[in-house]
């Protein structure tokens, strides 16, 4: 576990990864077959996830992980994710991934825009924004992970639930 306090000058680089950290809130009985497609990072600075110990984090693979947590995240949640085909195509934009270090306490924010197509029609769009926050003893690697990935799960539980509509059609 990397420490990041005192002297530590270095940025922190982070491969994330994905984690289901927080309970499932909404699981859907149909079956809904949904592609993702690529992720797009829309973010102005696309390395930088914040600071943490007055060093700055970063990560060179935030699209990746969102993919990863869309991709379980739904299938946790009921619908039916594919590579290759789905009763709806599903364009994902980063629009914002952040932590931010306060005394014994992480926070971090995720804001995604979700456009959902059928076909060659655009069925849905909307920007989710969720929160996640989690004790911060070390300013560690684990640590900031865990935040990270509390607001990214948040994020996708809004997702599953406010496109449950469109897999009714």
């Amino acid at each position: 576990m990397l420490l990041v306090t005192g002297c530590q000058t270095a940025p922190v680089n982070l491969n994330l990864l994905h984690a289901n950290n927080t309970p499932i809130g909404t699981k859907i009985s149909q079956q809904c077959h949904i592609k993702i497609l690529p992720v797009n990072d829309v973010r102005s600075n696309k390395e930088t996830l914040g600071s943490a110990g007055g060093v700055p984090v970063l990560s060179n693979n935030v699209t990746g992980w969102v993919k990863q947590g869309m991709n379980s995240g739904l299938q946790q949640r009921g619908y039916q994710v594919s590579e290759r085909t789905g009763d709806l195509s599903m364009q994902v934009n980063v629009k914002l991934a952040y932590m931010r270090p306060l005394p014994l306490r992480l926070y971090a924010t995720v804001s995604l825009e979700v456009i959902l197509h059928q076909k060659e029609k655009q069925l849905y769009q909307n920007i989710f924004r969720a929160n996640g926050d989690s004790n911060n003893w070390a300013n560690g690697e684990g640590e900031i992970m865990d935040v990270l990935n509390v607001a990214l799960n948040n994020v996708v539980d809004d997702v599953a639930t406010d496109i449950q509509p469109a897999c009714s059609r």
